[in-house]
């Protein structure tokens, strides 16, 4: 048994090696991840009071951003602060038709209003932390699933990508601010310190099931990942693959049915 098992493992196809570099030392960098902001969409709690809307909504990446400058005083306290990432996972405009009288989940239903409140709460974090710590600024973007009019239209059909246009025509006088987003594709591939960074809006939930292992083994031979990142399901949460490290992000939205 034990010469027929050391015979089969020869012939086992094995995922390649890779090489674990240790991160150079000096600056940091630092990533803030915002995905399934679901701009225009309103939720109620059981006894009809509002708990998410347009309004809270706008309170909420007001928090994030005075939290997330916390987070750079901290930082920059105790090492030298390189740049700042802001990941925009996809979902940021809640769309119409996704699912059957979605419309009556809105405070917001019209089009260009969800993707100017979107642009605006975003930009004002974005221009804010500019300001204050003139730090480069790097945002990657990929689409959600929801900013499209009706489920079956075409994927790239989809309106989280104007408000990442707004964006990056907002800091064209901005040197340090550069906006990427992949047009083409379900994904961005970009590289932080050393590190291979894959983010897409779905993925699935675990990486211990075949299927979650099947899908990131797959992903990882053909993106060669180190950190991938995702949303869509609406809470944090956080596994590994192999050495390689997902980061599922949450949502601003709080507690309804889908979260």
């Amino acid at each position: 048994i034990t010469e027929w098992i050391v015979e089969l493992q020869k012939s086992v196809e094995r995922l390649p090696k890779k090489k674990i570099e240790i991160p150079r030392r000096g600056g940091e960098s630092l990533a803030l991840l915002i995905s399934d902001t679901h701009f225009g969409k309103m939720v109620h709690d059981g006894e009809g009071n509002q708990t998410y809307n347009k309004d809270i909504s706008v309170h909420r990446i007001g928090l994030l951003r005075e939290k997330f400058s916390r987070l750079i005083e901290e930082r920059m306290r105790v090492n030298q602060l390189d740049e700042i990432y802001i990941c925009l996972i996809g979902d940021i405009i809640d769309g119409a038709g996704i699912y059957p009288n979605q419309e009556q989940h809105q405070d917001i239903n019209s089009f260009p209003r969800q993707i100017c409140l979107g642009a605006a709460c975003l930009w004002d974090l974005v221009d804010t932390l500019y300001k204050r710590y003139r730090l480069p600024i790097k945002i990657k973007a990929v689409r959600g699933n929801h900013g499209r009019q009706y489920k079956y239209a075409l994927s790239g059909n989809n309106f989280d990508y104007m408000v990442y246009q707004l964006i990056y025509l907002l800091s064209n006088d901005r040197p340090d601010i550069s906006v990427q987003y992949s047009m083409g594709a379900e994904f961005l591939n970009f590289t932080v310190k050393g590190q291979n960074v894959h983010m897409r809006h779905i993925a699935p939930s675990q990486a211990e099931t075949a299927a979650g292992k099947a899908k990131f083994g797959g992903w990882r031979n053909l993106h060669n990942w180190d950190i991938m990142l995702f949303g869509h399901l609406h809470h944090p949460g956080n596994a590994t693959f192999h050495e390689s490290n997902i980061f599922m992000n949450g949502t601003i939205i709080g507690g309804d049915d889908l979260s």
